[in-house]
């Protein structure tokens, strides 16, 4: 009797009412949670993996929530109903492996949309390609099973329980209440802004500091402190006083200021935790400041041996994010002392490598921001990295790569010859926000590739006007860590390697959005011709259609590699490049860049209809160049940094907006450097940066301050057989000559003693291949000296700064980008 009961009631018909409650009840709790663990991912994405500050973070979130509660609703009330409907199917006798059919099928979704995998932003979503996004991966797929088979739970059992729609009030005042309430709160950036100026550098004056104590072995100075090998987290190698406990170090503040702020950093070297220093036991390293003897701030870094590949710590801020408020006039001193298990202080047998990082005063106020318009127009200056001029159609390609920067060119002015004062990236791209050449402002290469704070770049300048700040950075050499950050209050870099534009552009536009009722200053460095090449889809098919899909994407920098081993050279100088990387491969390269390059420009002409469409085009400049170009095989080598010939060195150079007569092309050759001063007198700044202003809008000016020529530079050449040699560059009227002081010919193992150098006239041998050194001796031995005797300048006007080795943390980011080999 029991069982035809039973029998009865599975056979029983389906309480439509009663079940449409259920799925009601049931999809709106799902949809609470769904959209709160996504909430959640995308909050720790932004800060996590792309390094966003809090601020832009709220705007990020206050733009993705709606989106997200509005997919995940979607999401949870299919799948709620497929439940309830299989649970009834399930009743009338339907086997179990349908269910689970749609459970896995629930579960494989529900992953996809917590990793935002079904969205055209892959800014927010869950990367396949990295250890750490398939472990992410992997962890979504366990909560969406989790998940999927609560809400089978909840939906069956539901299905035949009295069910109150009261029960959904609370999770609908969530979902309404929450985004709204951010979107209100956080939806613009407020009306004032704080405003940094870094005073003093307090590494970069000689005998600024007196030392109180110190060891013997290891008196107390400067050196490069890396406290982490991964440059992903905040604990890359800057320059650093460093103090070996036990001890101390004294200097003042300057006066004449108002208050100040002492702006430093303590950390301990990536070695004191890897496991061959189990020397030292355990212990802590006790780092203290103090002021006039009136106050004191300690930081203890327990010392702790880790496994692992980077094993190390970060940095630790003295007085916090906010730095450490001090009165002009004031002592101030840096102590270090060691602790043994017991937190006994004792003096350990051997020289610590600790000390203060990035130790420097600055000057902190805020001001309002202000509103732009024709007459104060906001500022956008676009670097598209390893770009070259020659492969666009607006400087005669023959293929459409840039039918936005040709849009954008016919409302203001091309400059044809523009060139970049290095051949890659970090000294160009200082030069580009200081207008110093990388001689005068110090970054050259890996060991100096700080920005001294005592350089003023564009963006302090722009923002001493009232214009908001930020910058995006698609490659990771230009990131706060190494000081690129001066006068931006906001900066968007990522942690892993060069960051594809599609990942970088959505919170541009977004920022763009949030920021466009007040007056702005964006500075956007992006990566797409850069290697790794991996153009967009439709980049692809248009002009690289024919590259097989397993032709790696970083072929280029393996060519590199190989090249630079010398396997496309014969001992006596003979090119042998085609043995070396074959015929088909150098072409696939070539149309990977142009599709690359497509895809770049389709990014700019995203941002372009973004500011038409919120009528705000007319009244903004924008500035558009390359730090640096791309060698494809011209001269035997691939990629940059290696030579100045004309690929590496001439870049593009586009200024428009109002008050820019439309429609003009400039022929004389120009620094593209010269940005920072132009754009910051379009924008009625002050710039005390360069020495040697010129205003780019100005074609008059240019003509007449152009008479000195354009000097380029590199300090990772390559000469005849030698790797990293200094390569200097002087362009004068139609000659170039390139200069190895430190080089020699072909076939001889000393360097000769005036170095080596040839000559090149452009206007009969625009390719560069024909050598005129000796034929025209007299004027290559000229150029030369000139060259010298303006190198000579630029170093004297140099802020002082120690000589350092190159960091442990930096030489691991340059392995990620390609420019240094395992």
């Amino acid at each position: 009797m029991p069982a035809q009961t039973q029998s009865r009631h599975e056979e029983a018909p389906l309480d439509l009412k009663r079940a449409l409650r259920a799925l009601w009840i049931v999809g709106v709790w799902s949809t609470l949670v769904w959209a709160a663990t996504r909430g959640t991912l995308l909050f720790g994405m932004d800060r996590i993996a792309h390094g966003s500050d809090l601020v832009r973070t709220q705007l990020r979130l206050a733009a993705a929530l709606p989106d997200v509660v509005l997919r995940s609703g979607f999401f949870a009330f299919t799948i709620c109903c497929v439940f309830v409907v299989s649970g009834a199917i399930r009743k009338r006798g339907v086997r179990w492996p349908l269910l689970g059919a749609v459970l896995v099928a629930a579960t494989l979704v529900g992953q996809s949309l917590l990793a935002g995998w079904d969205v055209d932003d892959a800014s927010r979503a869950v990367g396949h390609d990295t250890q750490r996004g398939r472990m992410v991966g992997h962890v979504l797929l366990g909560i969406a099973g989790l998940y999927s088979a609560a809400s089978l739970f909840a939906a069956d059992r539901a299905r035949g329980a009295v069910c109150r729609l009261s029960w959904s009030v609370l999770p609908l005042l969530l979902l309404v209440g929450v985004p709204l309430g951010i979107r209100i709160a956080y939806s613009s950036i407020g009306n004032r802004m704080a405003i940094r100026k870094t005073l003093v550098d307090v590494l970069a004056v000689p005998d600024a500091w007196t030392v109180v104590d110190g060891r013997r072995d290891a008196p107390p100075g400067i050196e490069s402190l890396c406290p982490s090998v991964d440059y992903r987290i905040a604990g890359a190698d800057m320059p650093s006083l460093m103090i070996a406990p036990p001890g101390e170090v004294s200097f003042r503040a300057p006066e004449g200021h108002g208050p100040l702020v002492l702006n430093t950093r303590a950390g301990i070297h990536h070695t004191l935790v890897a496991p061959e220093s189990a020397w030292l036991k355990r212990g802590t390293i006790r780092f203290e400041v103090r002021v006039d003897d009136k106050g004191r701030k300690r930081i203890d870094i327990p010392i702790e041996p880790q496994g692992g590949r980077f094993p190390g710590t970060e940095w630790v801020p003295v007085g916090g994010e906010s730095g450490l408020w001090v009165a002009p006039g004031s002592e101030v001193r840096l102590k270090t002392l060691f602790l043994d298990e017991d937190g006994i202080e004792k003096k350990p047998s051997e020289a610590l490598r600790v000390g203060f990082g990035g130790l420097s005063f600055e000057r902190r106020w805020s001001t309002e921001r202000t509103l732009s318009s024709s007459d104060k127009p906001n500022v956008i200056l676009i670097v598209m990295d390893t770009l070259r001029a020659d492969r666009m159609d607006v400087y005669g390609y023959a293929k459409p790569t840039t039918p936005n920067l040709s849009r954008l060119a016919q409302r203001g002015i091309v400059y044809e010859r523009a060139y970049s004062t290095a051949s890659w990236t970090w000294p160009s791209t200082a030069s580009i926000l200081t207008g110093k050449l990388p001689q005068e402002h110090g970054v050259q290469d890996e060991a100096s590739a700080y920005l001294s704070g005592l350089n003023m770049t564009v963006a302090e300048a722009l923002q001493e006007q009232g214009l908001t700040t930020a910058a995006f950075s698609a490659n990771i050499l230009i990131v706060p860590d190494k000081n690129f950050d001066q006068g931006f209050e906001f900066f968007d870099h990522g942690s892993g390697g060069t960051r594809p534009s599609n990942v970088v552009m959505p919170a541009v536009l977004e920022w763009v959005e949030a920021t466009a009722p007040t007056r702005f200053f964006l500075y956007l460095h992006l990566a797409d011709p850069h290697a790794p090449l991996d153009p967009l889809p439709e980049g692809r098919r248009l002009f690289a259609a024919d590259v097989p899909r397993d032709f790696s994407s970083r072929q280029a920098n393996e060519h590199q590699h190989r090249l630079l081993d010398g396997c496309g050279y014969t001992d006596d100088g003979r090119s042998i490049l085609n043995e070396c990387v074959p015929e088909q491969e150098q072409i696939w390269v070539h149309q990977l860049y142009d599709a690359c390059v497509w895809s770049g420009d389709h990014q700019v002409g995203r941002l372009i209809e973004l500011l038409e469409r919120l009528e705000i085009a007319d009244e903004t400049i924008i500035a558009f160049t390359s730090d640096h170009g791309e060698e494809l095989y011209e001269h035997g080598f691939a990629t940059h940094g290696h030579g100045l010939h004309e690929e590496l060195v001439h870049v593009p150079l586009i200024l428009a907006g109002p008050r820019l007569r439309p429609g003009q092309r400039i022929a004389a050759p120009v620094a593209n450097r010269h940005l920072a001063p132009t754009l910051a007198k379009l924008a009625g700044a002050a710039f005390e940066g360069a020495s040697d202003p010129l205003d780019l809008s100005q074609p008059s000016e240019i003509t007449q301050g152009q008479t000195g020529g354009i000097l380029t530079s590199t300090n990772a050449g390559w000469w005849k057989g030698r790797y990293r040699t200094r390569l200097l560059g002087l362009r004068k009227g139609t000659l170039s000559l390139h200069y190895a002081p430190e080089g020699a010919p072909w076939g001889t193992v000393e360097p000769s003693a005036l170095g080596d150098w040839k000559l090149y006239d452009l206007a009969r041998d625009p390719d560069q291949e024909e050598d005129l050194s000796r034929v025209r001796s007299d004027e290559a031995e000229s150029l030369r000296k000139e060259l010298e005797r303006r190198i000579l300048e630029l170093n004297a006007r140099r802020p002082s700064s120690p000589l350092l080795e190159a960091g442990e943390a930096t030489l691991e980011r340059l392995k990620a980008i390609g420019y240094v080999q395992d």
